[in-house]
């Protein structure tokens, strides 16, 4: 009869990149968590998301096109009004 290799559990003592708080953590497989709640990971979610969104730039060639409203998240007038008549032709278009 073959044993099996057990899994070896890490205990590992972490900061939590949010609030700096130490925290203990198991680790099986992947990384160490950065974050010690539910709600310090939603906050880091957050924060990554906007400073993605802030650093994110349109090229020249895409402003007023649909690709630079929803890929490139161009708030521009041009690339907004683009996306508007993207969704009115897919309205008008829709099986009633």
């Amino acid at each position: 009869m073959a044993q099996s290799n057990p899994r070896k559990v890490r205990v590992f003592t972490a900061i939590c990149e949010i609030c700096g708080k130490e925290f203990q953590v198991q680790v099986r497989r992947g990384g160490v968590p950065k974050t010690c709640s539910a709600e310090c990971k939603r906050k880091r979610t957050n924060k990554m998301s906007a400073a993605y969104r802030a650093n994110r730039h349109c090229p020249p060639d895409k402003h007023g096109t649909l690709t630079g409203y929803s890929t490139y998240g161009c708030p521009c007038a041009d690339c907004r009004r683009a996306a508007r008549e993207y969704k009115r032709k897919q309205r008008a278009n829709e099986p009633k």
